[in-house]
Parts: structure tokens; C-alpha cells; sequence
């Protein structure tokens, strides 16, 4: 089995991880964003799925981690699944973007593990998404 490492650093102390732990989904990350209430991050995988992870290790916090699917369709009875390529949390409510190489974008609520929204598909697949202060947008690249 491969070991797919996720290194978490204190940004206070950058010389060693502060912890270390081992992705529990077995395909390739794509990418990665920290929850703007600093409690924990998502992380998109290649084959269409999103993982929730928190920091603190005790059992009662890690108990709470989990993973969905999304960014996949069904077309004559194939399922095809494409990556998510950016994540992004709202930096007032906490929600999060996704977008995915199917050419959409959907608005995540992570604690009450429900999908909000989903913008119409785009023709190219979406690359990036991003949240700002100033603005209740989202930018999409």
C-alpha cells in the first residue's frame, strides 16, 4: 500500500510537523484548504471525493471527520467521477467551494454535511475558486 502523508506544521514553529497523519482514502490529493475557523481543512481527491479532517486528535474531535462524494455523474449507466480541483472555505460563514474538472462549482455547508448550491456547469473545467473578506463573491478562474 502506498502512504499518502499529510505533514500539519504550527506556523510558529515550521521546523518539524506538528503532526503527522495518513490519508485514509486511497486515491491522489488534489487539493487542500484550512477551515477559516482554524479547526480543521478539506481536501478534494482525484476520483470525486472531499475528506473533513479537524486538527485536535482526541477520539471525541476525530470521531467527527468524514468524506463524501462529488463531482460525478452517471451518463448510460457509467459513472464518471472527475477531480476536484480547488477548495475554498467563505471566510465569514465557514462554508466551502468546491470546483471540479466536470466544469461546476457547489457551495458546501461542512457541518451540516449538505451540498447548499450548485452554480450551472462551465464548458472548462474550473480550476480554482476563491473566497474574499470584502466580497460575499465567489471567484471563479
Amino acid at each position: 500500500m502506498t502512504s499518502w502523508l499529510f505533514h500539519i506544521y504550527d506556523v510558529r514553529r515550521t521546523s518539524e510537523p506538528s503532526q503527522t497523519r495518513e490519508s485514509s482514502l486511497k486515491f491522489m490529493t488534489c487539493s487542500l484548504a484550512c477551515m477559516t475557523d482554524g479547526k480543521g481543512y478539506a481536501i478534494g481527491f482525484v476520483e470525486g471525493r472531499i475528506g473533513l479532517q479537524y486538527f485536535d486528535p482526541s477520539p471525541e474531535v476525530q470521531h467527527q471527520k468524514y468524506a463524501f462524494k462529488c463531482h460525478r455523474q452517471t451518463i448510460e449507466d457509467i459513472d464518471h467521477m472527475w477531480p476536484v480541483n480547488s477548495l475554498a472555505f467563505h471566510l465569514v460563514h465557514n462554508t466551502f467551494a468546491s470546483a471540479g474538472s466536470d466544469g461546476t462549482v457547489s457551495i458546501w455547508d461542512h457541518k451540516l454535511k449538505k451540498r447548499l448550491h450548485q452554480y450551472p456547469k462551465y464548458s472548462p473545467p474550473i480550476a480554482s475558486v476563491h473566497s474574499t473578506a470584502t466580497a460575499p463573491v465567489w471567484q471563479l478562474r
